[in-house]
């Protein structure tokens, strides 16, 4: 019989109480999390968030994704990956590795919110208060060696500044969702008269408003074409368009003007409109004046301030005078705004602002750059720079031949300002699994050139043939690269993934055989884990198949699944071929519970912890 003293001690209830309050922290950060990253995968709306609101611009921007798939997603992978090893108490490299992945990311998503997009997304708040408390009440000395601890907290640095870097780098996301109108419902503009109004018809003549009665961008009662647009001064998407498209219409001149309609996404955005549009009705220099240092970002876009700066331009009296007496029409114009809006989002599944009406067409959000109204406008209006820039892409088609999956493949296109005025580059649109390097030119004169690489690394086999795009404010605003690759897999792997069952003592056996195209040389196989898992291969057929063998004697006292993986270095005897560095395979076992004891009468149930 044992003694007492040999008994394995009983952990204490302070230990319990933290460890039910952690994982049930961790529990509520992974509900939240799953919330967020479904909810963004559909396109969904969050539970009492507005478009435009803080936790929508944190959300849908670009640093709530990671090569396209939303960062929620990926921090639920880290929640359940930490569950899992602290309740079967397996897995401490990946217990361990992931504490200090939350703590680090959460760090880094706090510092955008605060300091990039200084707006905070109350769900992802509460989701990183969650997750501090499951990681702190979870956090229990690991059975590691002190050289591997130390190590993990720089792992996770590494994956969250990889994380960091991508998401700062890569390209943004796009922000736009445009739709044709039903024949019968486009944009129209009546003519010019001296007599009465000049009236824009909207979604069929459902809305219809004079020109004279709203802010503009160009004179809307003589231009030749007219567009709409729903802008609120609160949301920068905005403030971005209305730069562009104030630098277009001075290029167009009387062939363009836009009306400005007022929308919002929250109260706070009505209210400004509120002021502004008083503003509008009595005093129109006065009201510009104001509405350009919104438009700039030199005035924040907060009442109080809003309020501030214009009883710098007029009278603080009179214009709490006008707010009075506009108080009813400014009413209808901003319900009217609303409507639009939401007939608008019936046709374009959103509601993101700004809007934009062009003829038959309707959009929301905001490009990069100039080139696509440049190329809307001409579609729908028929308008044509004078003096454009130019925008030229050699070679037009690129062939990367036959290729493997896995391998990366750099080509080399030249882009070109054959025109006059300056070229505004913005980043291509490339396919998945491609990569512009950074260095080309963002800006380019007249005649000037610049190189982009771009790395493509092909990851299935089949046949590519698509087109890239690279983007800019020439006419038009993009070319087109057609690429092509013949992609095959340089070898096969027969099972794919060891699986080795369950282990009862005795030692396990199991083998892979890997069949190559053509003959190449293997180095010697590396376990990730070589306590547990001894590799052994054998070459069957001379560098084109070989059998890789695993043997696992996992330890007995850790009950769950143990795992490896293999990695084999290899080189093609053919040195010209193009090959992956590397093959890495998994192997894997299970060791089963062992059967909790039951407790002593009078005494509580202990749940399974994690040993100190």
């Amino acid at each position: 019989m044992a003694s007492a003293s040999q008994a394995p001690q009983k952990p204490s209830d302070l230990i319990v109480v933290a460890t039910i309050l952690g994982r049930l922290a961790i529990l509520g950060a992974l509900g939240l999390a799953l919330y967020l990253g479904i909810t963004s995968l559909m396109n969904g709306a969050i539970a009492g968030c507005s478009e435009g609101g803080g936790c929508h611009e944190v959300v849908a921007s670009k640093w709530g994704y990671f090569l396209g798939i939303p960062v929620s997603i990926l921090g639920a992978a880290t929640y359940i990956a930490l569950l899992i090893s602290d309740w079967f108490g397996c897995c401490p490299r990946i217990h361990a590795l992931c504490r200090w992945m939350i703590l680090l990311a959460v760090g880094w998503f706090v510092c955008v919110q605060a300091f990039i997009l200084k707006q905070f997304c109350p769900w992802c708040c509460i989701t990183h208060v969650l997750a501090v408390i499951g990681v702190a009440c979870l956090w229990k000395k690991s059975p590691m060696p002190a050289s591997q601890a130390k190590l993990l907290p720089l792992a996770g640095l590494a994956g969250i500044t990889a994380l960091a870097l991508v998401q700062a780098f890569g390209p943004a996301r796009e922000t736009t969702a445009g739709s044709a109108l039903a024949k019968g419902q486009e944009t129209s503009i009546s003519e010019a008269t001296s007599t009465g109004p000049r009236l824009v018809s909207l979604h069929g003549g459902k809305f219809k408003i004079a020109v004279e009665d709203f802010p503009s961008i160009g004179d809307t009662k003589t231009a030749k074409n007219v567009a709409v647009g729903l802008f609120d001064f609160t949301c920068p998407h905005c403030q971005h368009l209305h730069k562009m498209l104030t630098d277009i219409q001075s290029e167009f001149g009387d062939q363009l003007a836009v009306v400005q309609l007022p929308g919002y996404f929250a109260p706070k955005g009505k209210a400004i409109h509120e002021l502004m549009l008083a503003l509008w009705k009595e005093d129109k220099d006065a009201y510009t004046q104001v509405a350009d240092m919104l438009h700039e970002g030199s005035l924040k876009a907060v009442e109080l301030e809003v309020r501030t700066a214009i009883g710098a331009t007029v009278d603080p009296d009179k214009h709490a005078a006008w707010l009075s007496t506009h108080n009813g029409w400014t009413d209808e114009v901003l319900a009217m705004g609303q409507d639009i809006r939401e007939a608008n989002r019936k046709i374009l599944k959103t509601g993101k602002f700004p809007q934009l009406m062009i003829g038959d067409y309707v959009e929301a959000g905001s490009k990069p750059n100039k080139g696509h109204y440049y190329d809307l406008l001409k579609e729908k209006f028929g308008l044509t720079r004078t003096n454009a820039p130019r925008l030229a892409v050699t070679p037009t088609t690129v062939d990367l031949g036959k290729v493997y999956a896995g391998t990366t493949h750099t080509f080399v296109l030249t882009v070109t300002n054959p025109g006059t005025p300056l070229l505004t580059l913005s980043p291509p649109k490339l396919l998945p699994g491609m990569r512009v390097k950074p260095g080309y030119a963002k800006t380019l004169e007249s005649g000037a050139s610049t190189t982009m690489n771009i790395n493509a690394v092909p990851n299935e086999a089949g046949v590519m043939a698509a087109d890239i795009q690279i983007l800019s404010d020439a006419e038009p605003g993009s070319a087109k690269v057609h690429v092509k690759a013949e992609i095959s897999a340089p070898y096969k792997v027969e099972p794919k993934i060891i699986d080795l069952g369950l282990f009862k003592g005795q030692p396990l056996t199991a083998q892979t055989t890997i069949t190559f195209d053509s003959p190449v040389k293997l180095s010697p196989p590396r376990a990730s884990n070589p306590r547990e898992f001894k590799i052994a291969m054998k070459e069957i057929e001379p560098g084109l198949r070989y059998e890789v063998q695993v043997t696992a004697t996992p330890n007995s006292t850790r009950a769950g699944f143990h795992q490896s993986s293999i990695t084999l270095n290899m080189q093609p005897v053919d040195a010209s071929q193009t090959w992956p560095k590397s093959i890495r395979l998994n192997a894997r076992c299970r060791v089963a519970s062992t059967k909790a004891q039951p407790a002593p009468a009078g005494q509580p149930l202990r749940i399974p912890l994690r040993p100190n």
